[in-house]
């Protein structure tokens, strides 16, 4: 605009009318921008957040491994003893019965704490993914309406600058009629 200015005194007007608007144009452009970017902070959060989600599911898959595991060492063991209960007492050995059975017994106990855990990590698991669900619902429509209130905002606002400027032109004695 500056050189036109300068050099083409007849193109000054409609260069300037042009001008201002893309100036205004670009300046609502950023705005929206930044109102954009403020309006998506939900998604970005819920977006760092599902790594978080993803480890909570890996614990309870390693919950649920362990407990699986537990429980085969302890179906192995009750299925040992109950193999070798007869065939130990007709040879009166107790002492090799009873290390079975304390055997069977403490897999047994580990086996019922890894389900308990399993249970309650999935527990844990199934309230938080309820919180989180229930937040994301919140957050984003809430997002998406002020997402939607801001475009609807700035096209107005960009309709009635280039409205302006086309008035702009056809006021404007000097100017080409330009349609």
């Amino acid at each position: 605009v500056n050189s036109v200015l300068a050099h083409e005194k007849q193109y000054t007007a409609p260069f300037e009318v042009l001008s201002s608007g893309l100036l205004r144009s670009g300046r609502r452009t950023s705005r929206l921008a930044v109102e954009l970017g403020a309006a998506a902070q939900a998604f970005t959060l819920q977006y760092k957040l599902c790594r978080y989600e993803r480890l909570a599911f890996s614990d309870r898959r390693s919950a649920l491994i362990r407990r699986r595991d537990a429980r085969k060492e302890a179906d192995k063991n009750a299925q040992r003893l109950v193999m070798n209960q007869h065939s130990l007492q007709s040879m009166g050995m107790f002492g090799k019965l009873d290390g079975y059975g304390r055997e069977a017994a403490l897999s047994d106990e580990i086996a019922g704490d890894a389900v308990k855990e399993a249970d309650e990590v999935g527990h844990i698991l199934q309230c938080e993914v309820a919180r989180i669900t229930k937040l994301r619902h919140q957050d984003w429509s809430i997002s998406l309406k002020i997402m939607a209130a801001n475009m609807r905002e700035a096209h107005a606002e960009r309709a009635a600058i280039w409205e302006s400027c086309r008035t702009a032109f056809m006021v404007d004695p000097s100017a080409e009629n330009v349609d």
